[in-house]
């Protein structure tokens, strides 16, 4: 039977080969007849699989004398694409180095997992990093306490319900402070005059998932957030990297680091070659002048942020007009208290402000273009 397998609906054209075929023969898939069965010959049979249960199914040909024969597993139908399920368990651990690990079973579907966190288990969940791994580290969260955590996968038809939570807490170490500017070997935080500078340097820094908390009090007045990825840690990378700010998370695939490598920075100097990421506010100012291009109503319920993306090679550098395939923005905004709330971009060729296209949620859009962004409420008054 070829092919032998389609979706449980049904629909697939198969072609069953055997011999002693007769005219009026008469096929079978898992006791349901098929449809539009044609004898080519007596050799040859086509037919359209009707709906069925998925798993493999028996393909029984019968001709019209009762003799017969069957193939036991035959066909096998598959569960359709579709918006997936919860995921089957959801464990948060803390490990040795304080460091919280989250894990959980693989779902069917997934293009990728959403970790919500908060700080009691009945209280308001807020997005905390998007991986497509069934694992995440990340490090204390502001505030010192435990968390409770959930996730949840989604594709393309949508968001599945939650996992159970989980509670984890890490502590952080208050009086550290160089402890404090470097949240993992291999990352260095700078921060001075209203700018925060990451560096991430280290083959093996990203070759899992990790989350780059900037949400913290002391970056609250911070205009300006510049993260520089090594170009070898770029290369090797296998994780999720998350951009953590108070009002938006920036989450960059493996898939989407190597690509950057591959197209800009493979080839060069890899002791000063560099992935560059600027997050800039553009402040209140950009705010109110985007006002006058917005619906009647419409009110600016977020900071303006324009995100730029460039390849550092020495003292060259090459500003992208596009981000690599798969970054995920999302704005950490209430949406729950809005009435109609929309994300927004600045289109650079005329100047003027359009809604995002192909947005997963509301908040939530695929980056594909390094611009000014941010999220209006079109439903107020």
């Amino acid at each position: 039977v070829q092919p032998n397998e389609g979706p449980a609906s049904g629909g697939t054209e198969i072609r069953i080969s055997g011999s002693n075929f007769a005219r009026n023969v008469k096929v079978f898939i898992g006791g349901a007849e098929a449809k539009n069965i044609v004898r080519e010959s007596d050799s040859l049979i086509t037919a359209v699989t009707p709906p069925g249960s998925i798993g493999w199914q028996e393909v029984k040909v019968v001709n019209g004398d009762g003799g017969w024969s069957a193939l036991a597993q035959g066909f096998r139908y598959l569960k359709e694409r579709g918006v997936p399920e919860a995921p089957p368990w959801f464990r948060a651990q803390v490990t040795r180095d304080e460091i919280i690990r989250m894990s959980w079973g693989e779902v069917e579907f997934a293009s990728y997992y959403e970790i919500w966190s908060s700080e009691s288990r009945y209280g308001d969940y807020r997005f905390l990093a998007r991986t497509e791994a069934t694992e995440f580290y990340t490090e204390a969260l502001p505030g010192g306490g435990g968390y409770y955590f959930r996730v949840r996968a989604v594709n393309e038809f949508g968001a599945s319900p939650f996992s159970e939570e989980d509670y984890a807490r890490a502590d952080e170490d208050e009086d550290d402070d160089e402890k404090s500017l470097s949240p993992k070997s291999g990352v260095q935080l700078k921060s001075s005059s209203g700018t925060v500078e990451a560096i991430l340097q280290g083959e093996q820094l990203l070759a899992r998932g990790y989350q780059l908390d900037l949400t913290d009090s002391q970056y609250r007045s911070c205009r300006q957030f510049t993260v520089r990825v090594a170009a070898a840690t770029a290369a090797r990378a296998g994780g999720t990297l998350n951009l953590r700010l108070s009002d938006l998370t920036l989450a960059i695939p493996a898939s989407a680091l190597r690509e950057f490598y591959r197209s800009h920075l493979a080839g060069s100097n890899q002791t000063d070659a560099w992935l560059e990421i600027i997050l800039a506010d553009r402040g209140q100012g950009e705010a109110e002048a985007a006002l006058k291009e917005l619906p009647r109503g419409a009110k600016v319920v977020s900071r303006v942020w324009e995100i730029k993306v460039q390849s550092r090679r020495g003292r060259e550098i090459a500003p992208q007009p596009y981000f690599p395939s798969g970054v995920l923005l999302t704005f950490n905004v209430p949406s729950a208290t809005l009435k109609k709330p929309e994300m927004y971009y600045r289109i650079p060729y005329n100047n003027s402000w359009q809604p995002v296209s192909g947005t997963y949620a509301p908040q939530v859009a695929r980056l594909l273009f390094a611009g000014k962004y941010m999220m209006i409420d079109s439903g107020g008054k």
